[in-house]
């Protein structure tokens, strides 16, 4: 995770005083465009895409 954003969690904890939960997002945009290649789907479609992206990072994060 890049180094500014480890900064702004950390400041966001101490402002708001709750837990910020960081996940790593580096291959979903990879695991999105290989699920819509599968499906024969139009992956050029950008709202395709970060949709798909989207909902593999929340599964993710809701599976634990």
């Amino acid at each position: 995770m890049a180094q500014k954003v480890k900064i702004f969690s950390l400041e966001l904890r101490k402002t708001l005083g709750i837990e910020i939960e960081e996940i790593d997002e580096t291959l979903t945009t990879w695991e999105a465009r290989k699920i819509l290649s599968y499906k024969k789907s139009n992956c050029k479609k950008e709202n395709n895409l970060d949709s798909l992206s989207a909902k593999i990072i929340l599964e993710d994060f809701l599976s634990r």
